[in-house]
Formats: C-alpha cells, structure tokens, sequence
C-alpha cells in the first residue's frame, strides 16, 4: 500500500472530523474554535466543532503550498486516505482524488501593461488570479500594482504546478521580442 505522498488533493475534497482525543488535544485548529471547545464530544461532533479549521476556499487549514503543514502530527482520519489503495471503502475517495486532479490545470500568462511593459505569471486559477491583479488587492503582483491597466495578451495550460513554473521561468528569459512573437504566434 503506498503512503501518503502529501499531493494535497484530500485536503482540498473532504472535511476532516478529529477524535475525541485529538479534538480535546488542543493541538489542531477547528472550524468553530472562536467558540471555545465544547465539553460534551458527542454534541460537538453533532454541531461540526470537532472539524479541522478551512480556509475560505474550503481547503484544509494546514494545507501550504499544496502540502500538508502537519504531516508528521496530522490526525488519524488523514492518515488512512492512501490513494492506492484497494480497500472498497476507499474507492468513491479514489474517484474524487482523480476526478479533482484531473480537472486541476496550471496556467502560464502574459499580461500587457498600460505601459506597454509584460509581466508573466502562473496560476491554477487564471480568471481568480486577473481579478486579484485588477483589484491591486495584495494577494496582486507588486509589480502590476504600479500601472493603471492591464490586458490579459496570452496564456497556456499546463497539467502540473512543476510544468507551468518551469515554462514561466523559461518565458521570463525570453527577450522582450522574442515574448512579442510568442504573443502574436510569429
């Protein structure tokens, strides 16, 4: 049976309910932690207290970077998501997993400045990552903060993080021509 390989595809899909001893640990953040711990489990596990704290995007709260923060520490329920295996309760989980992986793209852009100037970014999420730059919001790029507008002039998809970072850096090496051509498809 293959471990954990720390792909972040589970954090991303399903909630993660802590036992009674990890839910009294104090140890892992919780959905409704503002509210203090609730001494009867049972209850709080009825009322969701006992979920692992998400992030606004409904992802795992310790999910970083796409790999878990607390892998070494991370609870028990985490510990039995083995993508390869051949247990029936784990096949619908499977599923999911290669569903959401197979639906996940990376894209690599240009974005043309008011300036005339190019900026190249990558993202798993291109209309999200347009708006944040369109909003200067700090989550945008620094640099495209400093011009007026911007147009989106070219982009390109990827099926991994490690594909579309590697051609943003080999974009970021072409010359300014040579990143025209590319845009135009001389």
């Amino acid at each position: 049976m293959k471990t954990c390989d720390q792909c972040g595809v589970c954090c991303k899909l399903f909630l993660i309910n802590l036992s009674k001893e990890e839910y009294f640990s104090g140890v892992y953040k919780t959905l409704l932690e503002k509210f203090g711990l609730i001494n009867d489990f049972k209850l709080a596990s009825e009322c969701g207290a006992n979920i692992l704290k998400q992030k606004k995007d409904g992802s795992c709260f310790y999910l970083k970077k796409n790999s878990c923060s607390i892998h070494q520490i991370r609870p028990q329920v985490c510990r039995k998501f083995f993508c390869a295996s051949k247990a029936k309760k784990f096949q619908n989980m499977i599923k999911e997993i290669e569903a959401k992986e197979q639906e996940t793209n990376y894209f690599v852009y240009i974005l043309k400045t008011s300036s005339n100037t190019l900026y190249i970014g990558q993202t798993n999420n291109l209309e999200k990552r347009i708006a944040e730059h369109k909003s200067k919001s700090i989550k945008s790029a620094k640099y495209i903060k400093y011009f007026d507008s911007f147009e989106l002039v070219y982009s390109e998809v990827y099926k991994t993080r490690s594909e579309a970072m590697k051609r943003e850096y080999q974009l970021k090496q072409f010359t300014k021509t040579q990143k025209e051509n590319l845009i135009t498809g001389v």
